[in-house]
């Protein structure tokens, strides 16, 4: 958040949408309270799960994850997909898509430079992206042949 209100005072039309599954009730109300003590109710919307992805993915302009620890997000992947600008953390689960165009990786506790991704990415142009083997159909195919692996009968040896 603060990284944001710092985005705000480069970029003052700058809106932020905290949308998702709200898995810890207390942390969401904090996010909220922060949002208040920042003075950023004005240009952050808090919200919970929502079933627009698509249609929301296709209306914002930059698409931020700074989170420091994931397995295999979706919603990261959904935003690749989108071309849109991407700003996320370096965590390992990210760092595939380093190289790609309009996708910027770093710290989230480096607030000045979250910062400058940030304001940097609502500068640029959507992108396409290479993003063979990662769909979601690609990733359940892959599960699916883990479970197959996992769940095949051990052959008995012939007896002797």
């Amino acid at each position: 958040m603060y990284a944001f209100r710092q985005v705000v005072e480069k970029v003052p039309d700058a809106r932020l949408l905290l949308c998702g599954v709200i898995e810890d009730p207390a942390y969401h109300a904090a996010v909220g309270d922060l949002v208040e003590k920042l003075g950023l109710s004005g240009c952050v919307s808090l919200q919970g799960p929502r079933t627009d992805v698509a249609e929301l993915l296709f209306a914002s302009s930059v698409f931020a994850m700074p989170s420091r620890s994931e397995g295999h997000s979706i919603a990261f992947l959904e935003a690749l997909a989108s071309g849109m600008p991407v700003v996320a953390s370096t965590i390992r689960p990210f760092s595939f898509a380093a190289d790609f165009a309009g996708v910027h990786l770093c710290d989230p506790d480096d607030t000045n430079a979250y910062a400058d991704a940030l304001v940097l990415a609502l500068s640029e142009p959507r992108s396409h992206r290479p993003l063979g083997g990662l769909t979601l159909a690609d990733t359940a195919a892959r599960y699916l042949a883990v479970a197959r692996e996992v769940t095949r009968p051990i052959p008995r040896a012939a007896p002797a």
